[in-house]
């Protein structure tokens, strides 16, 4: 999988317009409830339902979102200037009620497009140009930055030396997860860093997965890896224990997995439609169903959802949620205990405005003012 393949299954981000400073709605202001629908075990009304409810709302500048990420109560946002790709990152923090920067790229026209964050430490990617079909080649550096300290340290570089890969890191309960390629084509060898740790660690070496699906959870490491049949749409998922220094252990064996997010020793992946499907649905790339299962049981799957959706699935401590193809946002139980839709106003129709982490899940929407500029507002909402 290239960058450019892994940037639209994980969601890429888009240039939008940003001034450093913006509104946020106070702790004490009222939160408009998103409106819920579908909500099985669980009471609908104008406040949210028993499920879901917001918690604030954060008014960005009119322009055009990119990724967008969560850590606690904090929102972290990749933006541009104008009509720029993505230079800089943000923390929105509604305790401030404004914006300010953390970073922006070292280079002239360089993109800053990725960011991850976990606890007090945001990570992001820097390149010094968006790279494209005719020029895929880029040099680029990986940085950590705690934000108790102020300190930023490089995690991963290409040198002085351009290349075609440009890591996808992911964080999650104070671990940074990303892939590099090995020694050999299609093989990648998969790095662990903690915040405190001098170095970053190789625990897996050329391995066959699929980069930008890797989590760490329980201290396993998850991924998406190669099919169990040859005959499979998609791979399988695995999962390494990084304590024992043991061999990988496959957790599913449909070859259909497209991709994965473990959190809390639990495990959602997203499935392509399968061989046993009505015949007469039709075969698209779009993920056909989502499944959930502790790592300890992977053979107690849960199916939380099924038909077509734009995936992009993310996982709290309780719950995992995903894009419908219409632009609301489903969300489920990760016991299967209950299921309801956010009729997400305007859409979230873009993968990187979709964020977890613990009890909150933040999407971004945007809506097109009379003179044709684009707003966008990041609702966070408490999942329970």
């Amino acid at each position: 999988m290239t960058r450019a393949q892994a940037k639209a299954t994980c969601g890429a981000a888009l240039a939008l317009t940003a001034a450093l400073a913006c509104a946020c709605q106070s702790p004490g202001a009222t939160v408009a409830q998103p409106r819920v629908t579908g909500t099985t075990h669980a009471s609908t009304s104008p406040g949210g339902s028993g499920h879901v409810r917001a918690e604030r709302q954060v008014a960005l500048p009119p322009g055009r979102v990119g990724h967008v990420t969560l850590a606690g109560e904090r929102v972290f946002i990749a933006v541009g200037t104008g009509s720029h790709s993505p230079d800089r990152v943000l923390v929105a923090d509604p305790g401030t009620r404004r914006t300010r920067e953390l970073a922006r790229t070292a280079w002239r026209g360089g993109l800053m497009d990725w960011v991850e964050a976990t606890g007090d430490t945001v990570v992001f990617t820097d390149q010094d140009r968006e790279q494209s079909d005719a020029e895929r080649d880029t040099r680029w550096r990986m940085y950590a930055l705690d934000l108790a300290t102020g300190r930023r340290r490089v995690l991963a570089s290409s040198g002085n030396r351009a290349t075609a890969w440009v890591p996808l890191p992911r964080a999650m309960e104070s671990q940074v997860v990303w892939a590099q390629p090995g020694t050999a084509p299609g093989r990648f060898t998969e790095f662990v860093w903690a915040p405190g740790q001098s170095a970053p660690r190789a625990v897996l070496r050329d391995a066959q997965l699929q980069p930008g699906t890797e989590s760490v959870t329980a201290h396993q490491l998850v991924y998406v890896g190669p099919p169990a049949s040859a005959r499979g749409a998609g791979g399988d998922i695995y999962a390494l224990d990084l304590t024992a220094g043991s061999r990988p252990r496959q957790l599913t064996a449909t070859g259909l997995v497209m991709r994965s997010w473990a959190r809390g020793g639990h495990v959602v992946w997203e499935n392509h439609i399968g061989p046993a499907e009505d015949p007469a649905v039709e075969h698209l790339d779009d993920p056909y169903s989502h499944w959930a299962a502790p790592l300890a049981q992977p053979g107690s799957a849960r199916r939380l959802q099924h038909g077509y959706s734009s995936g992009n699935v993310v996982v709290g401590d309780t719950f995992a949620a995903w894009l419908e193809q219409d632009g609301r946002i489903g969300v489920a139980a990760l016991d299967g205990s209950w299921h309801t839709t956010i009729d997400a106003e305007g859409g979230a129709s873009v993968p990187a405005r979709l964020a977890a982490d613990g009890p909150r899940l933040a999407y971004g929407t945007t809506a097109t003012g009379a003179d044709g500029v684009e707003r966008t507002t990041v609702t966070v909402v408490r999942v329970s």
